[in-house]
C-alpha cells in the first residue's frame, strides 16, 4: 500500500482497499498458472511483475489490451486469464470465470481516500453533503 501525507486543506475520506484477483475462464482452472494465456494490461505494467513474482515465473501473454474493463471481456470469452481488480467478479459471468488463488497479489493492494478541498466542503453544505455520501457508498461498494 502506497501512503501519502495529505496537503493542508483537503479533506479525506478513506474508502477501502482496492484489490486485485487472478481470473480465469473455469475451464482452464486445472492448468498450471504458468500454462494459462494471459491478458497484459499495458497501462498496469506494475500488475505484471507482480503477477510474474506470485507466479515465480513470467506469465505468458497471449493478448494485449489498454484497459482492464478490455481484459475482463477476454476473460468472459473464455479463452484468458488476467490479473483485474478483485470487484470484476461482479460482472464476470459465475459460470465461465472465477478468481484462482494467487499468492502475493496484496502487494498491490491499493488503499482509497476519497478528497475534496475543506473551503468547498464549508462553504457549500449541499456539497459537503453530497462528500459525506459518496464516502458512505464507495465504502460500502468496495467492502462487497
Amino acid at each position: 500500500s502506497r501512503s501519502r501525507r495529505k496537503p493542508d486543506g483537503i479533506a479525506s475520506a478513506p474508502v477501502g482497499t482496492l484489490r486485485y484477483a487472478l481470473f480465469a475462464p473455469r475451464a482452464m482452472h486445472r492448468r498450471a498458472l504458468t500454462a494459462l494465456p494471459f491478458v497484459h494490461v499495458t497501462g498496469a505494467p506494475e500488475a505484471m511483475a507482480t503477477l510474474a513474482d506470485a507466479l515465480g515465473a513470467e506469465p505468458r501473454v497471449a493478448l494485449r489490451c489498454e484497459t482492464f474493463p478490455q481484459a475482463a471481456l477476454a476473460v468472459a470469452s473464455g479463452h484468458y486469464a488476467a490479473l483485474l481488480p478483485a470487484l470484476a467478479a461482479r460482472e464476470l459471468p459465475a459460470r465461465v470465470a472465477a478468481p484462482v488463488e494467487a499468492p502475493g497479489l496484496r502487494a498491490l493492494d491499493l488503499r482509497l481516500a476519497l478528497v475534496a478541498r475543506e473551503r468547498s466542503l464549508a462553504s457549500a453544505p449541499a456539497l459537503a453533503a453530497l462528500y459525506a455520501a459518496l464516502a458512505k457508498h464507495l465504502k460500502r461498494a468496495l467492502a462487497e
